[in-house]
Order: C-alpha cells, then sequence, then structure tokens
C-alpha cells in the first residue's frame, strides 16, 4: 500500500495529527522543567541562598539555547523570546519556595491606579501584574495621580501603577503647575509666513522659548517648525492662539504640555485648573455657516507637487473612476495631461453600492496610478475607504480621497488627521453643509490643515440626474472656511452630457476647481462609464472654462 501524500486532504489531516502530538510533548517538557525548578528553590531555601536571579546562569543558559536552535536552524531572536518567557515564569515559582511561603497558600495584593476600570493603565496593571506574580491581585482607581500615591502612603495598596509614557502621546504628567506647550507646524512657502506665525503667539501674550526649523526634502524651500512656548494648551490665551494659528498653517500638531518650572514661576501665565478649562471650540479654519452676508475669510493656498491650490488659482483633477490595467491608467493620464488636466485621479478602492460591482485592483492598483502619475508629472489623487489601508495609500498618492459614503467615518477622519498630506472630503449624499465643515474639523482638529471640500450633489427628490449640484455650496462653503472647494460635476450629473454645464456653472459660482471623470474608451469602463468624458470631450470642457477663469482673475495650476 503506498503512502498517504502529505498535499491530500488525508495527509494534511496526518500532519495535524503530528503536529498536536509535538504540542503535548512540548507542555510535558515544560512541566518537567518547572519541577525542576521547584526543587532548585527547595535546595535554595535549605541552603538558606536567597538570591532568586543568578545572572551568569542565565547567560549560559541564553548561550545554549542559541547556539542550540540555530544548530536546528530555528531563529535565534525567537529561541530568546521563548527562553525569556520560560525565565520569567520559573522566578515566579521560586519566589513564594525560597521567602518560605507555601505555593498553596493564596496571596492577596492590591493595586492602585489613575483612571476607571478599562482604562489603559487598569489594562497595563492587570497584563504586568498577571506576570510578575503568581498572587490575587485586586485593582483600584483613583480619580488623581496624587490620590494613588497617597494611598499607598496610607497602605491602603500595596502597588502604586502611574504610567511615565504613552506610546502615542508620549510623557504622561500631571500639569497642574507653570507649563510648557510643544508645537509642530509647517506653513507656506511665501513672504513673511513665519512672522505672521509668530505675531499670533505674540499678540497673545504667549512667550516663545525655542524654535527650530528642519527643511521638507520633497517640497525645496518649506520648512517644519519645532516651537515651544510658555503656558497650557488649555490656557484660554493659548488656547485662542492656536486656534487662529491653525489658520495660516498647512499642518499643526500640539505635541503636549509638560511642568516648566523656572525661577518665575510665580509670575508664569494663567494655567487653567481643571474645573476652569475652556469650552471646546472649532478651530478657526471653519466658522459657523452665517445666517447674514458677512466678509469672507481670507482664502488660503498649499501645493501638491508642482501644483498651488486656493486661492487665486483653478485646478483640473481627471482620470478614470478605477484603474482597470496597467495599461489604461497609463493612456487615461497620458489623454487628461494633453487635455490640460494638472492632477490624475482613479479609484484603487472602489465603494459600490452593488457588492458584485467591480471593487477595484486595490494595492495593484495604488502601483499602477503611482506609476502613471510619474510617468506624466502629475499628482495622484485616489480614495482610502478603510483606517487600515491610510499607510499604503498615501505611500502611493498626494491626495487621499474621502468619498461621500465615508464622509461619516469619524474613526477614519481621525486617522487622516495625523497625516502631513492633503484630504479631499467629499460632501455625504444627504449630508448639510454645516455637517460636511464638522467633518472638516475631525481631520483638522488632528492637526492636518490641508483639507480640500468636494461639492458633489446631494440626494434630493428629482431624478431626472444621479445626484442634484448644489452649486449654492461653493459660495456658502468659501464664506464659512477658507479651506479650497472643488466640484465634481461627474457624480451630480450621472449622464456624460450634462457633465460640462455643470462643471461651467460650478467654476462660474466660484469653485477651486474640479474633479471630472475622463476614460480613453467610456464604452469599456468598468465603473460610472455613463458619466465619463473622452478625452475631446474634457480638451472641449477645458477650452470653455477658460473665459470664465480668465475673467475671475484666476490663473491655471
Amino acid at each position: 500500500m503506498e503512502p498517504t501524500p502529505k498535499d491530500s486532504p488525508e495527509g494534511l489531516d496526518l500532519v495535524r495529527k503530528e503536529i498536536d502530538e509535538v504540542d503535548r510533548e512540548l507542555l510535558r517538557l515544560l512541566a518537567r522543567r518547572f519541577d525542576a525548578v521547584r526543587q532548585v528553590a527547595t535546595t535554595k531555601r535549605n541552603e538558606d541562598a536567597k538570591a532568586i536571579l543568578d545572572s551568569a546562569r542565565e547567560l549560559d543558559v541564553q548561550a545554549h539555547w542559541v547556539q542550540d536552535a540555530e544548530a536546528l536552524g530555528l531563529s535565534a531572536p525567537f529561541a530568546r523570546r521563548i527562553l525569556k518567557e520560560v525565565l520569567n515564569h520559573s522566578r515566579r515559582i521560586q519566589e513564594p519556595l525560597i521567602s518560605g511561603a507555601s505555593e498553596q497558600v493564596v496571596h492577596h495584593l492590591k493595586v492602585g491606579y489613575q483612571g476607571v476600570p478599562g482604562c489603559y493603565s487598569s489594562l497595563a496593571s492587570a497584563h504586568l501584574m498577571a506576570t510578575r506574580t503568581s498572587a490575587t491581585v485586586d485593582l483600584g482607581g483613583y480619580p488623581t495621580f496624587p490620590d494613588v500615591v497617597d494611598a499607598l502612603q496610607n497602605r491602603e495598596i500595596d502597588y502604586a501603577f502611574l504610567p511615565v509614557e504613552n506610546s502615542i502621546g508620549g510623557s504622561i504628567l500631571d500639569v497642574n503647575l507653570p507649563c510648557k506647550t510643544s508645537l509642530v507646524f509647517k506653513l507656506n512657502h511665501h513672504e513673511g509666513a513665519l512672522a505672521k506665525a509668530l505675531a499670533i503667539l505674540a499678540d497673545s501674550g504667549t512667550n516663545l522659548t525655542r524654535i527650530e526649523s528642519r527643511p521638507q526634502p520633497d517640497t525645496p524651500w518649506e520648512y517644519l517648525f519645532f516651537v515651544d512656548v510658555e503656558g497650557h494648551k488649555d490656557s484660554p490665551n493659548l488656547s485662542a492662539a492656536l486656534r487662529q494659528l491653525r489658520s495660516c498653517c498647512n499642518h499643526l500638531r500640539i505635541l503636549g504640555s509638560y511642568p516648566f518650572r523656572t525661577k518665575k514661576q510665580e509670575q508664569h501665565l494663567d494655567v487653567p485648573t481643571p474645573a476652569a478649562l475652556p469650552p471646546v471650540q472649532p478651530s478657526c479654519r471653519i466658522e459657523s455657516v452665517p445666517e447674514t452676508p458677512k466678509a469672507a475669510p481670507k482664502r488660503t493656498t498649499f501645493k501638491i507637487g508642482n501644483v498651488t491650490l486656493g486661492e487665486g488659482t483653478f485646478v483640473m483633477m481627471s482620470g478614470p473612476c478605477a484603474v482597470e490595467s496597467r495599461e489604461q491608467i497609463l493612456e487615461s493620464a497620458a489623454m487628461v495631461k494633453a487635455a490640460g488636466a494638472t492632477i490624475l485621479r482613479g479609484g484603487a478602492f472602489k465603494p459600490r453600492t452593488s457588492p458584485y460591482a467591480f471593487q477595484g485592483l486595490g494595492l495593484e492598483g495604488l502601483r499602477y496610478l503611482q506609476e502613471a502619475g510619474r510617468t506624466y508629472g502629475m499628482p495622484v489623487t485616489t480614495e482610502v475607504m478603510a483606517i487600515e489601508d491610510i499607510l499604503a495609500v498615501a505611500a502611493h498618492a498626494d491626495i487621499l480621497q474621502v468619498g461621500a459614503r465615508n464622509m461619516h467615518n469619524f474613526s477614519l477622519l481621525k486617522e487622516l488627521g495625523r497625516l502631513d498630506k492633503p484630504i479631499l472630503l467629499k460632501r455625504g449624499m444627504s449630508a448639510t453643509v454645516k455637517e460636511l465643515l464638522l467633518a472638516a474639523e475631525y481631520i483638522l482638529a488632528g492637526g492636518n490643515q490641508q483639507v480640500i471640500l468636494c461639492e458633489r450633489g446631494i440626494r434630493t427628490f428629482e431624478t431626472a440626474t444621479r445626484s442634484t449640484l448644489d452649486v449654492s455650496a461653493v459660495p456658502v462653503i468659501k464664506r464659512s472656511t477658507n479651506l479650497p472647494v472643488i466640484v465634481d460635476p461627474s457624480h451630480a450629473a450621472g449622464i456624460r452630457e450634462l457633465v460640462a454645464p455643470l462643471a461651467l456653472a460650478a467654476a462660474a459660482a466660484g469653485a477651486d476647481g474640479l474633479i471630472v471623470e475622463a476614460h480613453p474608451h467610456p464604452e469599456q469602463a468598468l465603473c460610472d462609464k455613463e458619466q465619463a468624458l473622452t478625452g475631446e470631450d474634457l480638451k472641449q470642457l477645458m477650452a470653455d472654462l477658460r473665459p470664465i477663469v480668465a475673467g475671475q482673475g484666476r490663473i491655471w495650476s
């Protein structure tokens, strides 16, 4: 009888049975090792040798483990990780035996932390004690750090667990004394930009204690500024200054506030007590939608590769709805470049109403899109749909697009706020202008000031078009924020012949640019073929747009 091949279903079962037997043998060997550890502890206690840790012995054991692991073809770092856990558990076994306590006696420890059950400190405390002792541990939360310390001094708890650093937020400090606040921000490269930013701090009475600059490799003559100022970020003066500072920055992140002890402590700026903290206000980038006409806020601009977007410019973004193949996106890029577009669009991840429709090429599509953009010297924009895709999309695209369906995906927006890349935020199909502005605030509050707002049509009772383009939203939004506003006439129209008239209306209404779908072979497009322009259509649209843009005193970018 021939042996069962291991690549057959029956062979797979045999291999799995072999793995299960090896696992059982590993557990038996571990139990045998820890029995020997108990014998070591008993011997140490009888000989009055109280030391649990024998560093020389452990180094010798580690050397042998690594040598034997490599001889068997195993990774040395992997062997070290396993040995570390084995040795840690061995010490926990020895501790009660050497101290003379019976291993069967149940120990109780009380551990205090700052916070409430389920917070990071609570979880970290539980994990730490589980790996450090065999005793039963009772965890208790306290309102403040001093409360935890007082409980320890009063012997209400056996241990106090106080973190010193958070892997996301940095140092953790109880701030109710004179403070410093650290900032990092990036400015547009034009005359007086830094002076204007520093003047905002000076006018608020904020004292600057340090400023450093770092050049940006990908954008010559632009710098990232690191600044330290006196005061707590939530104090009324500094809080108001930081909100105003956002208006002249492309990227602003508050790294945090921390204690600052100087000879002038008693003269320090107003540092709020927790009860006196000012209410959270939206950043000055977005103001409430005005009920009566008022002067529009000063417009902002920022660079995207070789393209300037914002005040005084007009930008055309164009390309296919989806990246379908390498050849298709390269042909599309050549076509829209020849027509006069300066930013290439294309979907690698496609949110579709039907789960059976083409969903995009994913990472492969990102690579094709990036190649096409570089080949024809065009920045690229594409949609990001999930938090786990952000890093991959950011590595390939110059602008990350949030589609209408994700406008209310606040977790996604918060993560995008941590990036230093432009975000194109589309208005939701049933969203009000105010809701669009507040969605943008999630990105701005994270530090990313490079937000592009996009009107793409809303859902109404009218069925003659795919959506109803709200042209009035353009001037309304521009009176409420200094962020660039563009329009997507393709998704509003849903019909090729209607795209150009809506695009012209959007330009006349003051849009800073358009994002238009175009395909070299619309009849073969895998999605939205009905609304995609041909190369000739796009050229004609660009020609019709030029007198409108010129009449407004704007330049093509």
